[in-house]
C-alpha cells in the first residue's frame, strides 16, 4: 500500500486472510483486508467487511477505530462519534481511539476540545505519526486561509460577452474564539458586449461562523466602479444529520445580476433556499429554488435539482455520473439581458478522475468531464447542449490546492448557437 501497488496488496491481503480462518491472527486478518479496500478508495467495501466483525466482536476496541475512521471518511462524523464513544468508555486508553476521537473533534466544528484532546496526545505520544498527523491538521486550521478563483472565456456570441474575465479572491483571518473567523474580499467581472464592455469591481468584509451544526457567513460589499455602491450579503447551511442539510442564500444586490443588466443601470436582490441529501460518498441529490427580484420590474423564479451517483470506484480511477435540471420563469419580456419567459436545461455529465501520482500528503490528480444535454426555450423549442472541461488538480494537504483546467461548450440562446472556450483556476491556500 505505501507503494500504491493496490493490486497486490490486495491480493496479498486476501492470501492471509484465507491463510488464517482457524488462528489467533484471523481477526488481524479480517481487518487488513478491510484496510486494504478503505485505502484503496472502495469505502463501501471496506464497510461491507467492517460491520461483520462488529457484529461478531462488538466490544473489540480495534474494530470500533477502525469503524469510526471509516465512518468520518464517508461523511458521516455523528455517526462516528458514536462509535468512537462506544470503544472509549471500554479502553479510555487506546491510542487509535483517542487520536480517531480527537479528529473528529475537528471534523464537528467541536474546536476547543479538539484542542485540548490533541494537545494532550502530543505530549503523551510526541513521536507517534498519527499524533503528529494530528497536530499538522490543528496548525493548519488556526493558519489564515486565501481563496483565488479567476475565470476568462471567449464566445462566438454575446449573450454573456464575447470576451469575459471573473475573479474572486477572499482572505480569512486566523481562527477567532474558535468558531469566527473575519474576512476581506475582492470581485471583478468584465465582459464584452454589441454595446461595449462593462467592468464591476467589488470589495468587501465579513465574518464567518462555525458550529457543529450550523455554518455561515455575513458580507457586506461596496462597488468602486460599475454599479450601485452597496451590497450585502447572509448565507449559511444547517446540518440536521450526518446526511441532511439546509442550505439558505440572500443579497442585497446580488453577484448573480448579469453583467449585461448592469450595462443598463439594472441590478436584481436574490434568495435561494434548498435542501440536500448526501447518503455517502457515493450518493448525493439537492434541490434548490430561488427568486430574483431586478430593478426593472423583471421577477425570476428559478428551480435547480441534481442527482449524483459514483458509478466506479477503483484504487486511482473514479467515474461519476450527475444529472441536473434547470428551470426558470421570468416576469418581464424585452429586457436587454437575456431574460427567457420560460425556460428548461437538462444536462447529464460523466465525470473522469485519475490519481496519478501520492506521497503521503502530496498528490496530482487528472479530471475530465464530458457533459450532454438538451435546452428548452419558450418560442424557441428544443436545443442540444455539450460540454467537455479538463482539469490538474495539485494538493499539499492540508495547506495547499490549485486547481487549473480548460472547457469548450455549445449553447443556444434565444435559438441562436454560441460556442464557448473558456479557462479557469482555483487556488486555496493556508499560511
Amino acid at each position: 500500500m505505501e507503494q500504491e501497488d493496490f493490486g497486490r496488496a490486495l491480493e496479498l491481503s486476501e492470501k492471509l486472510r484465507t491463510e488464517r480462518v482457524n488462528t489467533p491472527e484471523r481477526l488481524e486478518a479480517e481487518i487488513v483486508a478491510a484496510l486494504g479496500r478503505i485505502f484503496a478508495g472502495d469505502l463501501a467495501a471496506g464497510e461491507a467487511r467492517l460491520t461483520p466483525l462488529y457484529r461478531q466482536a462488538p466490544a473489540n476496541v480495534d474494530i470500533l477505530g477502525e469503524l469510526g475512521g471509516l465512518y468520518g471518511a464517508r461523511g458521516w462524523p455523528r455517526r462516528a462519534e458514536e462509535t468512537y464513544g462506544l470503544g472509549l468508555a471500554l479502553d479510555p486508553a487506546y491510542l487509535p481511539l483517542r487520536t480517531g476521537f480527537a479528529e473528529n473533534r475537528l471534523d464537528l466544528r467541536e474546536y476547543r476540545m479538539a484542542q485540548q484532546r490533541i494537545g494532550e496526545l502530543a505530549e503523551e505520544y510526541p513521536e507517534h505519526k498519527p499524533v503528529q498527523r494530528l497536530q499538522r491538521l490543528w496548525e493548519a486550521h488556526n493558519m489564515r486561509e486565501l481563496r483565488v478563483s479567476v475565470a476568462a472565456g471567449w464566445s462566438s456570441g454575446s449573450t454573456f460577452g464575447s470576451r469575459d474575465l471573473s475573479l474572486a479572491a477572499t482572505l480569512f483571518s486566523a481562527p477567532v474564539h474558535y468558531r469566527y473567523r473575519g474576512f476581506v474580499s475582492a470581485y471583478l467581472d468584465q465582459a464584452s458586449f454589441p454595446e461595449g464592455e462593462k467592468t464591476l469591481q467589488r470589495y468587501g468584509a465579513g465574518i464567518e461562523y462555525r458550529h457543529r451544526n450550523l455554518e455561515g457567513a455575513a458580507e457586506l460589499t461596496w462597488s468602486a466602479a460599475g454599479g450601485q455602491k452597496l451590497g450585502a450579503r447572509l448565507t449559511g447551511t444547517w446540518m440536521l444529520d450526518d446526511v441532511w442539510s439546509v442550505p439558505v442564500n440572500i443579497e442585497y444586490f446580488s453577484r448573480e445580476t448579469p453583467l449585461r443588466a448592469l450595462k443598463h443601470g439594472i441590478r436584481a436582490d436574490a434568495a435561494d433556499v434548498g435542501v440536500s441529501y448526501r447518503r455517502d460518498e457515493l450518493l448525493h441529490c439537492w434541490l434548490h429554488a430561488g427568486v430574483m427580484d431586478f430593478s426593472d420590474g423583471n421577477f425570476r423564479y428559478h428551480l435547480l435539482g441534481g442527482f449524483e451517483r459514483g458509478l466506479l470506484v477503483l484504487p486511482h480511477y473514479r467515474l461519476d455520473g450527475r444529472l441536473e435540471l434547470y428551470s426558470s420563469a421570468n416576469g418581464k419580456d424585452d429586457t436587454p439581458y437575456f431574460n427567457p419567459s420560460r425556460d428548461v436545461d437538462l444536462t447529464l455529465t460523466l465525470a473522469n478522475d485519475w490519481l496519478l501520482y501520492r506521497h503521503y500528503r502530496f498528490s496530482f490528480r487528472n479530471r475530465l468531464a464530458l457533459s450532454v444535454g438538451a435546452y428548452w426555450q419558450q418560442d424557441f423549442g428544443v436545443d442540444p447542449t455539450a460540454a467537455l472541461r479538463y482539469e490538474h488538480v495539485w494538493e499539499f494537504f492540508p495547506r495547499f490546492s490549485l486547481l487549473y483546467g480548460i472547457s469548450l461548450a455549445r449553447r443556444s440562446y434565444d435559438g441562436e448557437d454560441e460556442n464557448q472556450l473558456g479557462c479557469h483556476l482555483e487556488l486555496n491556500w493556508r499560511f
